[in-house]
């Protein structure tokens, strides 16, 4: 019996031991990676230009998990803020959507809010980059090099990870003395609220009523016209086959629905948040790439952009059309080369 006592208490040990020496190497395997991963291929470069389309440029600028996994906290947000895609969230009417959005591509931002302590090392890098960003702000946007842009943008993209952990796993009650926005000097984009001048229906060929916003402001879009701006230019770089309708189109008084399917005019203040009726209600039906038709990007049970198309080439990455991206501007771009083309379906319209 003392034989068999003894026994189970030496392996005990010997599993505790084990224990104790796993844990100690997972800390290390977890975290010997102390430097943010440096992109191969980037938007001020030539190659970048040359890649066919956004899927292989996404693909190379994945991070191997293998790598990710060693990464402290301060290298896993580095790396993050700074992947050349994470700014696409701006192209979404909420931080949620985006981020949801761009986790499919940008191989780190689930990891990253998994960690315990990743507001520390976001709010840590916040007070580094704080006077570096109040220089470059001095800087017209459309004088700015890539890098500077980059730059700024890498900062919002922490200031808006920073306030969407703290508003969504964090615990809001005060007393826990959390504070959960962060005050940078400028807000982080974006965040459409129903606060806007008025709202409103404007109706299908069919007659259905689809509900609208009026007037809304860059207040109402959680942002400014210069943050507008910056992230303007930095979707002109990470887009190559990207070019602005007309100059200075950027605007928070309409979005891409609006624009597809209700008015083309540059005058037009309504932001419609959902075309559905225009297609459930038979106003239009599907049809294949032809000029002026409608495009629909629909994912996950909405449609989450549209626009109208201009020119048809063989292949959908040789189609052209134009489209509003979220506050920003009017672009002509390739159906593939938007930050809505990825897992969603693309559909065409016209009118019934």
């Amino acid at each position: 019996m003392k034989r068999i006592v003894s026994f189970i208490f030496t392996l005990a040990f010997l599993l505790f031991s084990f224990n104790l020496e796993s844990d100690a190497s997972n800390e290390y395997y977890k975290y010997s990676i102390d430097e943010a991963y440096i992109y191969p291929v980037t938007p001020d470069m030539d190659e970048w230009k040359l890649l066919p389309s956004v899927i292989e440029r996404r693909e190379a600028c994945s991070v191997p998990y293998s790598i990710l996994i060693k990464m402290t906290d301060s290298a896993l947000v580095e790396t993050v803020i700074t992947h050349p895609y994470f700014s696409d969230v701006y192209a979404f009417d909420t931080v949620s959507d985006g981020i949801k959005w761009v986790s499919e591509y940008v191989n780190g931002v689930d990891l990253l809010l998994e960690r315990n302590n990743i507001c520390d090392a976001l709010e840590d890098y916040l007070e580094k980059k704080k006077d570096r960003i109040d220089y470059l702000r001095t800087i017209k946007p459309k004088e700015m090099s890539y890098s500077e842009n980059h730059e700024i943008i890498s900062y919002i993209n922490a200031a808006t990870l920073l306030n969407y952990i703290k508003d969504n796993y964090i615990s809001r009650d005060e007393s826990n003395g959390i504070n959960t926005e962060y005050n940078v000097s400028f807000p982080p984009l974006p965040g459409l609220s129903i606060t806007s001048t008025g709202d409103g229906y404007v109706y299908t060929p069919n007659g259905s009523g689809v509900y609208v916003l009026y007037n809304c402001t860059w207040s109402d879009h959680n942002t400014t016209r210069e943050l507008a701006e910056i992230e303007h230019y930095n979707y002109l770089a990470t887009y190559p086959s990207t070019s602005e309708v007309f100059y200075d189109s950027i605007s928070p008084l309409y979005n891409c629905h609006s624009y597809a399917w209700y008015s083309q005019s540059s005058s037009n203040y309504r932001w419609m948040p959902d075309p559905y009726a225009y297609i459930s209600d038979g106003s239009y039906v599907g049809t294949y790439p032809i000029v002026g038709a409608k495009i629909t990007y629909y994912n996950s049970g909405s449609y989450i952009h549209s626009g109208v198309v201009t020119s048809v080439g063989a292949y959908t990455y040789t189609t052209h059309m134009t489209s509003k991206w979220g506050c920003l501007g009017l672009y002509n771009h390739l159906v593939d080369d938007c930050p809505y083309y990825s897992n969603a379906s693309v559909s065409y319209w016209k009118i019934n």
